[in-house]
């Protein structure tokens, strides 16, 4: 008999299969969109489905295989919980093995497709004739190389960034030297080095750690420092800076030392420092020495108090000195250095500019100065103001046969060279082997044998000129 329903529980409605079929018109079913995650997990799937089912045939015929070798009450003994752990662990297993080579696959994928690019653009930059498009796809293929270098690094890689950077370096003028260590054994690591001199097989370092001068003779290994060399510091305080003296000047000495007071050593192997003292001029603001250098025998100091560059004539320090500058003095206050070529005054000051000043000692014809441009001539930017990435940091001049200035850019441990009077930028010489961490902190052009010195902190490094 069909059971009564209470009475206040009414049987449900019937309803028309034509009425539903019109619910299900006026209302479709709702989308379901897929989640980035499902994407990638269909993909997974779509890779893995293969694997996991031989694995799974693999596990139907090795459980056969043991179930007609093992006896049969043998997996009635396997506990229960050892036989869920397997069950859990093989789908973790053959996800875990199918994503290692999905990965590895996609990271290979990534790196032929980024090679070929570089490769290809590589190719194109050989052929351009317009310089900018050239450095433009030299650069370009360098990062592709770099991206593709994350995935994977080869020969091939190594070898097509080789070819780049040589194109590269040709269209900066930039000419790598292999550096080498010039120190046998090494420096402390107390010393800090910015300044070097070099004379004759004899390489000169200061060190204003101490704020004295280390000698180092060169042998067949390199340079070995000389202990028993005496120069510095002074009664008064620390050198701050040294210069070559003069052959047949009094007293007879190798090399000059000063202080910022004025206070002077005139240093030679095997023998006791001279001191002596820089007569001041006449005025009452002197004192305060930043950088000194010698030309033509005749010795310039620059002082901040006096806002000026003093010339001793002949280099006799016991007779007042002149000044420089006569009618016009330029700004003086961030000059961070200086070197004089043949009475001619470079000052370089501390945000790159550069001070060019033409003595003259003529009644009636001041002493003119002004502030040139450094001048690019790279292909493509001929004649176009140069402006270096990082400030300069010190001056350098050489002498006949091939006078020119140099300039130390510390960030990137490389040294410009331009030309004296136009300052026409001629290359920039860079290390090949990598240096250490840290700005470069002094160095020195020997271009009379041909060699090139650099210093990163206690760290000293020379090669051979290019």
């Amino acid at each position: 008999l069909p059971l009564a329903l209470p009475p206040e529980v009414s049987p449900p409605t019937p309803v028309a299969p034509e009425q539903v079929a019109q619910v299900s018109a006026d209302q479709p079913a709702p989308v379901r969109r897929a989640s980035g995650l499902a994407v990638v997990m269909a993909a997974l799937a779509r890779v893995t489905a293969p694997l996991a089912a031989g694995l799974r045939r693999f596990g139907h015929g090795l459980g056969s295989f043991l179930a007609r070798l093992l006896p049969g009450d043998f997996f009635q003994a396997v506990p229960s919980t050892v036989m869920a752990f397997t069950a859990l662990a093989v789908p973790v297993v053959v996800v875990t093995v199918s994503s290692v080579v999905y990965l590895r696959l996609g990271r290979d994928a990534q790196y032929e497709t980024l090679y070929a690019q570089a490769e290809q653009i590589a190719e194109r930059a050989s052929e351009q004739t317009d310089v900018a498009a050239r450095h433009a796809d030299i650069e370009t293929a360098l990062d592709l190389l770099s991206k593709a270098e994350v995935h994977r690094t080869s020969p091939e890689v190594q070898a097509l960034k080789g070819q780049l950077r040589y194109s590269l370096d040709e269209l900066e003028l930039i000419k790598r030297v292999n550096y080498q260590p010039a120190i046998i054994g090494g420096l402390p690591a107390s010393v800090n080095i910015t300044r070097m001199v070099v004379i004759d097989d004899d390489l000169y370092l200061l060190d204003t750690g101490r704020g004295s001068v280390i000698r180092a003779t060169l042998t067949s290994q390199g340079y070995e420092v000389d202990l028993t060399f005496q120069c510095g510091p002074t009664t008064s305080g620390a050198v701050i800076d040294i210069a070559a003296w003069p052959p047949g000047y009094k007293p007879p000495a190798r090399l000059l030392a000063l202080d910022a007071n004025g206070n002077i050593l005139f240093c030679q192997p095997n023998e006791t420092p001279k001191a002596d003292r820089l007569t001041p001029p006449n005025t009452d603001a002197w004192g305060q020495i930043k950088a000194f250098t010698l030309d033509l025998g005749d010795s310039y100091v620059l002082d901040s108090p006096s806002k000026g560059v003093w010339i001793y004539w002949r280099s006799d320090f016991s007779q007042e000195p002149s000044m420089f500058f006569n009618d016009e003095i330029p700004d003086m206050q961030d000059v961070v250095d200086m070197t004089v070529n043949r009475g001619d005054l470079y000052l370089l000051h501390a945000d790159n500019r550069l001070t060019l000043c033409f003595y003259s000692d003529f009644q009636g014809v001041p002493t003119r100065c002004s502030d040139p441009n450094f001048v690019d001539f790279r292909p493509g930017r001929e004649s176009l103001p140069l402006i270096p990435p990082t400030p300069f940091s010190q001056i350098q001049n050489t002498l006949p046969p091939d006078p020119s200035l140099y300039f130390l850019e510390p960030v990137n441990q490389s040294i410009y060279h331009f030309s004296l009077r136009n300052l026409a930028f001629q290359r920039m010489i860079a290390a090949e082997n990598p240096l250490p961490s840290g700005n470069a902190t002094a160095f020195f052009v020997d271009n009379l044998q041909g060699y090139v010195y650099l210093a990163v902190g206690n760290q000293v490094f020379y090669a051979v000129l290019p």
